[in-house]
């Protein structure tokens, strides 16, 4: 009878405990195993994913004053004319690919474009057809005579000198509309003549009287680049939309105007709001490559949707034929087709677009931040984006992606470079970025031999794994990959 009882009490405790050993035998294994025999993590991630807008990608082209110091009659009817002709080599360049081209102008040159009305009208019919928009564009000059604008002070202007400047620029932007487009009614004459920016009232401190004025105005839309100051913070501007409040970068969920965010101007690369600024193809690519890294982490994060956005603007002048201007646009546009766009990653819109979407999601998410940044310095518990993707992508360029089963492989070089001049020092390092639909294994050995690898998950946890480059497991969270003293190397380079 003993015997009996001790064997039940025996059966029962393998009945009772059996699951657990199960359970436990199976948590102890590696979820992955290296072929070099190294134990792993893998990188998936159970967050259930809300599918996001494309990225919505605007093209800037704006007509700056002329210089008061070359002759109007010669020198600057010179300019124009080229402007003009350069302008038609954009439009057809951009038809190509079916980009937007957002276009505003400042005062003298739309005169000119008055006075040349067979050659130029059309030209702005153009443009509206490409963007939908004839926007004004100024600094602090005002018109004085027939092609005499001279400038006030851009630190001291007073009110009324304000009132000058942007009723003379806008007046005669809209005497073009009236004259390229026949409209009349001011209503749809404000429709066209949406966006502006000026640099009166003084835009070195405060810009909230900048923002009343353009309420005042009609206008809608700030043109983008003022928010190039969260790249003297953090290297790249804001990838959302958003209203813009007391500083260039906060937020004021009642704001007036859309702030539709502007990298550098393609093809430049100089100090523009204290920090060297590298305007080239390849780091444009880079930061188009974080914003939708960005995009993808939010998606992930189960917070609902943001309309999300990339720009850049030219100027009128910066168009020759083998500008570097010229050759960012020829080298970065249909790079943006092939690998973002015909992938429904992003696409290409007018200010008038970007604006609009906006607007729908503002009426479906009111009271929700899209974008803000209210510090003044770099502190990354107010960053709205990833601390790891910010340090890595910081001295970041585009090389070259390959295709690796489901995931799009995009190989970057790291390479530190001065603040202010944009001289670079040091080695290079390279490093992939991952975006992946699905989990998958990956052979990277071409890129980084037959040697082992660290991944790391670019969202807040940022979870690292080992693997051999010819096997790297790959999950749908945006990750870098690359050797681990070049990892460390690239976030020393950013702290």
């Amino acid at each position: 009878m003993k015997i009996m009882e001790n064997n039940f009490k025996l059966y029962f405790s393998v009945l009772l405990f059996t699951p657990f050993l199960f359970l436990y035998h199976n948590c102890a294994q590696p979820l992955g195993v290296s072929d070099r025999g190294t134990t792993t993590e893998t990188n998936p991630t159970d967050a259930t994913e809300i599918d996001q807008p494309p990225l919505l990608i605007t093209f800037d082209l704006h007509m700056d004053p002329m210089s008061q110091k070359d002759d109007a009659d010669t020198d600057r009817k010179k300019a124009y004319e080229k402007w003009l002709k350069d302008t038609e080599w954009l439009l057809d360049y951009a038809d190509q690919y079916d980009v937007k081209i957002s276009f505003l102008s400042g005062g003298e040159w739309m005169e000119y474009c008055e006075e040349d009305a067979s050659a130029c009208y059309p030209v702005i019919k153009r443009l509206y057809e490409s963007g939908g928009i004839v926007g004004s564009h100024s600094h602090s000059e005002y018109k004085k005579g027939v092609h005499d604008w001279p400038s006030y002070s851009e630190f001291s202007s007073t009110d009324s000198q304000n009132e000058e400047v942007w009723n003379d620029n806008r007046n005669q932007v809209e005497t073009v509309i009236k004259g390229a487009l026949g409209l009349t009614d001011p209503k749809e004459i404000s429709k066209v003549n949406t966006a502006s920016m000026s640099h009166v009232p003084d835009t070195h401190g405060t810009v909230t009287a900048l923002h009343s004025m353009l309420a005042e105005y009609g206008y809608t839309i700030k043109e983008g680049g003022a928010e190039q100051e969260l790249a003297a913070y953090f290297g790249h501007i804001p990838f959302n939309i958003f209203r813009p409040g007391s500083c260039n970068i906060c937020e004021d969920l009642s704001g007036p105007v859309v702030a539709i965010p502007q990298s550098q101007v393609i093809g430049n690369s100089k100090l523009h709001f204290g920090i060297f600024q590298d305007g080239r193809a390849p780091r444009k690519q880079a930061e188009l490559l974080q914003a939708l890294a960005a995009r993808k982490m939010f998606a992930l994060s189960n917070r609902g949707t943001k309309i999300w956005s990339y720009g850049w603007g030219v100027h009128g002048h910066e168009l020759s034929l083998n500008s570097e201007n010229r050759k960012a646009i020829e080298e970065l546009i249909p790079w943006i087709k092939e690998n973002l766009i015909d992938k429904g990653l992003a696409k290409f819109v007018s200010y008038i677009e970007a604006r609009d979407d906006f607007l729908n999601w503002e009426e479906e998410n009111q009271g929700v931040s899209s974008f803000n940044y209210s510090k003044d310095t770099v502190d990354y518990t107010a960053y709205p984006y990833s601390e790891l993707a910010a340090k890595y992508f910081r001295n970041a360029e585009y090389d070259r992606n390959i295709q690796v089963n489901d995931a799009n492989v995009f190989i970057l070089k790291s390479q530190l470079k001065d603040s202010s001049t944009g001289v670079a020092s040091g080695s290079t390092y390279d490093f992939a970025f991952v975006l992946a639909d699905t989990d998958t294994t990956i052979d990277l050995s071409s890129v980084f031999g037959s040697k082992e690898v660290r991944l790391t998950d670019l969202d807040s946890d940022g979870k690292t794994s080992t693997f051999s480059s010819k096997s790297v497991i790959v999950g749908t969270k945006p990750a870098v990959i690359c050797l681990s003293k070049d990892c460390d190397s690239i976030l020393a380079m950013s702290n």
